[in-house]
């Protein structure tokens, strides 16, 4: 049963969706946890999460070697506001998400980073590798942060939708610096101030960063020991310390148990963008009594996210995909004379339906002049090449292609014959681009158009088994 976010006790996990390309680094999920509501300074009705364990080691910030401050030079910068990690952690850039935030700064590379560990400039931004859904709802944050005292000590004001957490918002205000921030409710504990094992990587407890400077050199660190005064330790701000990362949502968010932990939640997805019909054309004609549809699926409420596609009447009922993707369909029953209306929806595991995509077209029983033509009884007429390409321009226009400029005008009584087998090529091409069209349209066998190996033909007299065969593809396009 889904319920608000805000319901959910101090300490209840919510996993978030990672990007398949980054699974490999974060898993499939980073399960975060309550661990405030409404807090001070933060915004009105936010729910504070943080992750449940350690990320991963990083730089907080690179060696910055231009910096005439020696300690900064070779150990980063410990200013918060200044910080490589605060950048990367509320980037949603694909890539290049690094610029300088000062004279001296330098990027997160190799060279620049103790031991090379985790050289994480050529990374996307860390938004960029979440559920989109999660992403788009998390709130901009008001922040402080405790300034060394080579930049004046007190405090800098800044913002974020993704941030370290203080010294003082885990319990300790002010310890040798300033205070930034108040007790998360969550840490009103020893045991729950110490750090967990990380989510992948190490084993054991791990010193994780806060956003709170010591010296020009140094960020304060939380560490596993459970004793006063001895939890937190000087830290390098370029090092070898973790992250554990927070956020604030909305309390009107709507969660559901998650399918795949107890005990935890998931988001419950919005209904994805409504799917593309891309073929047929609207009002265009077909004369294949079970016409095919050609449609792509569109964004859903979380990238990465599989979606199925909902088509009563249509062959697959329900086929899944993600965005971008192309599904082929093909009506079940005969369609109506006239007029026709197709209608998909899609959803995602835990949504409700999009919107629906409409689409009129009309479908028309072939009718053809002396049906069937016989062999030496039947005399090939203009009406019947005539026919044939007005139905395949019929068709072509209803997959969206230009119809054919004859090469030749057919006219009864008046054009010879000895052209014949030049129209019957010329038709059969027309026919292979739709082949072409719809056979292409996604990797799956199912549905394509299955033609039977043409009959040969030579520059002779018109023969009826060449026209009914042409007739017959018709029907099938």
């Amino acid at each position: 049963m889904a319920q608000a976010l805000s319901t959910l006790a101090l300490g209840t996990k919510l996993e978030i969706q990672v990007k398949s390309e980054w699974q490999y680094k974060f898993g499939a999920r980073i399960t975060y946890i309550v661990v405030d509501k409404n807090h001070a300074g933060y915004p009105s009705g936010a729910i504070s999460l943080m992750t449940e364990k350690a990320l991963f080691t990083s730089a907080y910030d690179a060696k910055e070697p231009t910096n005439p401050n020696t300690n900064i030079r070779n150990r980063g910068n410990s200013r918060y506001i200044h910080s490589n990690i605060h950048q990367w952690l509320n980037s949603n850039a694909a890539s290049a998400w690094y610029s300088a935030k000062h004279t001296y700064d330098a990027p997160p590379i190799a060279e620049n980073i103790v031991n090379g560990v985790n050289p994480y400039a050529s990374w996307p931004g860390f938004l960029n590798m979440l559920n989109e859904q999660f992403v788009l709802s998390l709130i901009t944050t008001s922040l402080v942060a405790a300034r060394p005292d080579v930049d004046g000590g007190g405090t800098d004001s800044l913002s974020g939708k993704m941030f370290l957490p203080s010294i003082s918002e885990m319990g300790y205000a002010p310890y040798m610096t300033t205070a930034d921030g108040t007790l998360l409710s969550y840490f009103n504990t020893n045991e729950r101030r110490a750090y967990p094992i990380p989510e992948t990587g190490a084993s054991g407890f791990v010193n994780t960063y806060t956003r709170s400077a010591r010296t020009e050199g140094y960020a304060w660190c939380l560490d596993q020991r459970k004793i006063y005064e001895a939890e937190f330790t000087g830290g390098h701000a370029h090092g070898f310390n973790y992250i554990r990362p927070m956020c604030n949502l909305p309390g009107t968010i709507m969660v559901m148990p998650s399918p795949y932990t107890t005990g935890a939640f998931i988001l419950v997805e919005n209904p994805p963008t409504a799917p593309t019909i891309n073929y047929p054309v609207s009002g265009e004609k077909s004369y294949n009594k079970r016409p095919r549809v050609l449609i792509t699926l569109n964004a859903a409420s979380a990238s990465g996210l599989t979606q199925t596609l909902i088509s009563a009447g249509y062959i697959p009922a329900k086929a899944t995909g993600q965005n971008g993707q192309k599904i082929r369909l093909q009506k079940t029953d005969d369609a109506t004379v006239g007029n026709n209306t197709i209608s998909v929806q899609t959803q995602t595991q835990y949504s409700n339906t999009s919107t629906a995509a409409s689409r009129g077209y009309t479908y028309e029983a072939p009718t053809f002049t002396d049906n069937p033509i016989q062999e030496n009884a039947t005399r090939i007429k203009a009406a019947h090449m005539n026919e044939l390409r007005t139905m395949i321009n019929d068709t072509r226009q209803y997959y969206g292609l230009a119809p054919i400029v004859w090469n030749e005008t057919i006219e009864a009584g008046t054009t010879s014959t000895r052209n014949w087998a030049a129209h019957i090529e010329e038709m059969r091409n027309a026919i292979g681009d739709i082949v072409t069209l719809v056979n292409g349209w996604d990797t799956s066998a199912a549905l394509r158009i299955v033609l039977p190996a043409w009959i040969p033909i030579s520059t002779g007299r018109p023969r009826a088994d060449v026209m009914e065969q042409i007739r017959a593809a018709v029907k099938l396009l």
